[in-house]
């Protein structure tokens, strides 16, 4: 009776230790899908971001870029009509 029980005691610990390997297995499963998501997560939310930066950094880009054009011909201006008032103020002088 007594080497019955040790028996049925030791089959069910073989049991309890295989369903706890079962369960570590199961929880680094999980674990390791768990994160291939959120990586999958994340390239998607940077992928949106960048996106969504490259209009606003392309404007900005082009704003940049006609405000550099608009000094330039107001400089080109300033610069010809101070010529031109002095030419004029130097052709007039006797």
């Amino acid at each position: 009776m007594v080497e019955q029980q040790r028996e049925t005691l030791a089959q069910d610990t073989i049991a309890i230790r295989s369903h706890l390997r079962d369960g570590i297995e199961a929880v680094h499963t999980l674990r390791t899908i768990n994160e291939k998501l959120v990586e999958k997560k994340l390239l998607a939310i940077t992928a949106d971001m960048t996106k969504g930066l490259r209009g606003a950094i392309e404007s900005q880009a082009t704003a940049m870029t006609r405000r550099y054009n608009l000094q330039t011909a107001f400089r080109i201006l300033g610069y010809s009509s101070i010529v031109l008032i002095a030419g004029f103020a130097l052709g007039r002088m006797p």
